[in-house]
């Protein structure tokens, strides 16, 4: 049996304050079904987004296969060229929801003597930069889940309370106090009606 957690006078005054709740639970009910909507399509527009991400960066490395005999044979090491200063990212609002998207990676300045470099080093530069990018872009994606999730589930939560719990709740607390008071009001008229006949009797 669920737990009923209202208290209203069985009086019209509490008929009028559950109206008023009722009102004010079936108003608020669409905007968090609706909030709940929108988090799970950009929650479900991220895992898309990854995704895609991903196969870029399988693509990319299918393209630098191309390459791997080339890097393997030389002695010659590029990582040192590509170093991560730092990951831009901008701030953002989802549904009221605090979050960062990428804008950009910065690299640290370094000068390469390309002269005194194999013919490939620009080039295997260049899909470095382009794999840490891509690398860079998930992980600030992957960081909105949690606080998108979080949001989701406090949505979804406050929607199944009001819906499965406090609409049903309130709305019985109306038609049971409608109901007394129409069964007191009954009463009333029965008892005048009494009283009225006792005194015809007696005259």
């Amino acid at each position: 049996m669920a737990l009923n957690i209202f208290s209203y006078k069985n009086s019209k005054s509490g008929l009028r304050e559950a109206k008023n709740s009722l009102a004010t639970f079936e108003k608020a009910l669409p905007q968090f079904k609706a909030k709940e909507q929108l988090l799970t399509g950009v929650i479900k527009t991220i895992e898309t987004d990854i995704k895609r991400i991903e196969a870029k960066i399988a693509a990319t490395y299918s393209e630098a296969s191309q390459w791997c005999g080339v890097f393997a044979d030389s002695e010659f090491d590029i990582s040192p060229y590509v170093k991560i200063k730092k990951v831009h990212t901008k701030p953002e609002k989802i549904a009221g929801i605090a979050i960062k998207v990428f804008d950009k990676v910065e690299f640290c300045e370094i000068n390469i003597d390309f002269s005194n470099t194999p013919y490939w080093t620009d080039y295997g530069i260049h899909l470095l930069k382009e794999l840490a990018e891509l690398t860079a872009m998930i992980e600030v994606k992957k960081a909105k889940f949690e606080p998108l999730n979080k949001a989701l589930k406090k949505a979804r939560s406050k929607a199944q309370l009001f819906e499965k719990m406090l609409i049903p709740q309130v709305g019985a607390t109306i038609r049971k106090i409608k109901q007394s008071l129409q069964d007191a009001e009954t009463l009333s008229i029965c008892s005048a009606k009494i009283v009225k006949a006792k005194k015809e009797e007696a005259v």
